[in-house]
């Protein structure tokens, strides 16, 4: 299983629109409604309205559709439910109930500040 990078995630929580404001003050910028990202990688985080906060959705990538499948086999060996074609996975994370996607795709580096 060759997971090259993480993509963005979406944080849900009470005030989704407090901790976009704390975000915009911190350096990303606001990319559509309730995205933040940088100007090399647009979408990072999604901020949703939940109870709690949590980590409600991870987006990875993945070198190649072989990788797709093989974690498809291993979730499957590990009794975890999932739906994939030649180059995206989804699934449900059994522990926590979140979101997890994984796309075939090349690592997106980030310009350090």
């Amino acid at each position: 299983m060759a997971l090259n990078g993480l993509l963005d995630i979406q944080i849900s929580v009470p005030n989704p629109q407090e901790l976009f404001e704390f975000w915009l003050q911190h350096g990303m910028n606001a990319t559509a409604d309730g995205v933040l990202g940088t100007p090399d990688r647009p979408v990072q985080m999604n901020l949703a309205e939940a109870p709690y906060r949590h980590l409600s959705s991870m987006h990875l990538s993945c070198e190649n559709e072989s990788d797709i499948a093989a974690i498809a086999k291993r979730l499957t060996d590990a009794g975890v439910t999932s739906s994939f074609d030649s180059t995206t996975l989804r699934c449900i994370d059994p522990i926590f109930g979140h979101a997890i996607v994984i796309d075939v795709g090349s690592p997106h580096p980030l310009t350090p500040t």
